[in-house]
């Protein structure tokens, strides 16, 4: 297992869902972790239970220490908010190692049901946010001689997903930020790379199935099993899954994986139909 003894990072979106998934997976390997969403109660609550489980189950084999994570609300679709954010690394972790860029995805629709706000709102969340934090962290990650940048993305950036064309429209934009940022950072030493996750199990993911099933006119629990049968594993992913591939290529072990987008979706975007 790669472990991140005193590395720092920085997580964003990370109150719910896969956010908070990496960001645990990261302090159970010994990581510093500066957790980030919107709302200061619900970024608390998910940090405190983050230190309550890992208390409990133990930090992960070989970590020598862990320490629980610090929380800052900030909305990284604000213009303020990455310069904040680093500030806060700066100070209370003494630098960076780690970002992660990961947020909730934009409302479900389709393209008659869309107007020009929420096409801004989305460009903001999706390409704008990470960005800007990239951006903005990108001095900290220089001076940690070993930065790691992870995007988090959808499959949605590799083919269409029904009623979500703010996501797949926006999506293949991160997979065409990292392929180009990778050659750019290679001298620094920083690796950046992009994750699609599939179909998990997520707060985010059951207003998908319930925004479909309203069209349809059919029951949520309906769509979700459609769902999780178009997927080889014939189940939802978990959130400490996909936070144990951030895991490694945030770690020092991901010596050479750049630029990439990787898929997790246990075989759905792969298999026959």
């Amino acid at each position: 297992m790669a472990l991140l003894d005193g590395k720092r990072a920085l997580v964003t979106g990370a109150s719910a869902g896969l956010g908070a998934g990496v960001a645990r997976e990261l302090v159970a390997r010994g990581a510093r972790v500066l957790m980030s969403s919107r709302s200061t109660e619900r970024i608390q609550a998910a940090a405190v239970k983050i230190a309550e489980e890992i208390k409990t189950s133990g930090p992960a084999p070989g970590t020598n220490v862990w320490q629980a994570p610090i929380t800052l609300a900030a909305d990284v679709t604000l213009p303020a908010a990455a310069a904040t954010l680093a500030e806060a690394a700066r100070k209370a972790l003494g630098g960076l190692d780690i970002l992660v860029c990961s947020a909730g995805g934009p409302p479900p629709g389709d393209f008659s049901e869309l107007d020009d706000a929420q096409w801004e709102a989305a460009f903001r969340l999706i390409m704008l946010a990470p960005i800007r934090l990239i951006r903005t962290c990108l001095p900290l990650l220089r001076e940690s001689g070993a930065g790691r940048i992870v995007l988090m993305s959808s499959v949605s950036g590799i083919r269409p997903v029904k009623r979500l064309l703010l996501s797949n429209a926006l999506r293949p934009g991160l997979t065409g930020l990292a392929r180009h940022l990778a050659g750019e950072l290679a001298a620094d030493r920083i690796l950046i790379n992009t994750i699609a996750p599939g179909y998990f199990d997520t707060e985010r993911a059951r207003e998908v199935q319930e925004a479909i099933a309203r069209q349809a006119g059919r029951e949520p629990i309906e769509i979700a099993e459609e769902t999780w049968a178009r997927i080889p594993l014939r189940r939802p992913g978990s959130p400490e899954e996909l936070g144990r591939l951030v895991g490694f290529l945030a770690s020092e072990e991901n010596t050479f994986i750049t630029g990439q987008t990787l898929v997790i979706d246990g075989g759905m975007t792969v298999a026959a139909e």
